[in-house]
């Protein structure tokens, strides 16, 4: 990392850490967490280990399979009834039924709910996760992530027909764009269909598709003398001519 993407980390994360730290002194915002933690079980001032943490994770993922198992159940026939008469209402019952279940309720209902409540952007989600779970400083630690903008990248098995994106937030600056361009870059070349640095529009392009799309039907003779009375420019296009701008067509087209 040189100087400039040094800087750039820098003043994101001082932005974010500002933004944290006015939340986390709201008063109102910690008692909510203390009511988030009393009713999933997490003690009041957050876990103190890692190790703690993930015994409680383990409980959770236990008590999402007993709901399934013994809960959900109780719904099904309901549920059932409902999407054959009212598809949408299924839809919208079906949704908040699955909420009921304590890891979707937690991570769909509990923490996007602080999330729209404080009126912060999604990028506070692994920030209210941790704080959560941790406090602040404690365990694998109070994780702020940076603002500003943020690289969403394909999958590795679906960088063939996947799409770089840039999420921005509502503090997004050009500054913030131009200094991840770089990283942009990189990504892109990574890209399966990547195949220039810089597309440049190809001159003549007109001429060589209309030339590749007559030679379907018609002799490379035919379609010089096609294209002379089309052009009607006073230009005497040659059968070597016409020959010419089918292959630079097929090459645009990728194929022999």
């Amino acid at each position: 990392m040189n100087d400039k993407e040094k800087a750039s980390f820098n003043r994101q994360k001082e932005r974010m850490l500002q933004k944290v730290n006015a939340l986390l002194n709201r008063p109102d915002f910690t008692d909510d967490i203390k009511s988030i933690r009393l009713k999933f079980g997490i003690p009041v001032e957050g876990f103190m280990t890692p190790e703690e943490c993930s015994v409680w994770q383990e409980k959770l993922y236990e008590e999402q399979d007993s709901f399934y198992d013994n809960e959900w159940p109780k719904y099904k026939d309901e549920l059932l009834s409902l999407r054959e008469t009212d598809y949408a209402a299924y839809i919208e019952r079906n949704e908040a039924t699955n909420n009921l279940a304590p890891l979707n309720n937690l991570n769909k209902v509990q923490i996007p709910g602080l999330i729209k409540k404080y009126n912060v952007s999604p990028a506070f989600t692994d920030t209210i996760k941790s704080y959560l779970q941790f406090g602040k400083g404690k365990g694998t630690g109070f994780g702020v992530g940076l603002i500003g903008v943020k690289i969403e990248i394909p999958i590795e098995n679906d960088k063939e027909t996947g799409e770089i994106k840039l999420v921005i937030q509502d503090d997004t600056t050009i500054q913030d764009i131009k200094d991840i361009w770089p990283m942009v870059k990189i990504h892109q070349k990574r890209l399966k269909y990547h195949t220039r640095e810089k597309y440049q529009p190809i001159p003549n392009l007109d001429l060589y598709e209309r030339a590749y799309k007559l030679k379907q039907t018609n002799s490379y003779k035919k379609t010089a003398e096609i294209l002379t009375e089309e052009l009607k420019t006073g230009r005497l296009i040659s059968q070597t001519d016409a020959q010419d701008f089918v292959k630079r067509y097929k090459k645009h087209l990728g194929i022999n």
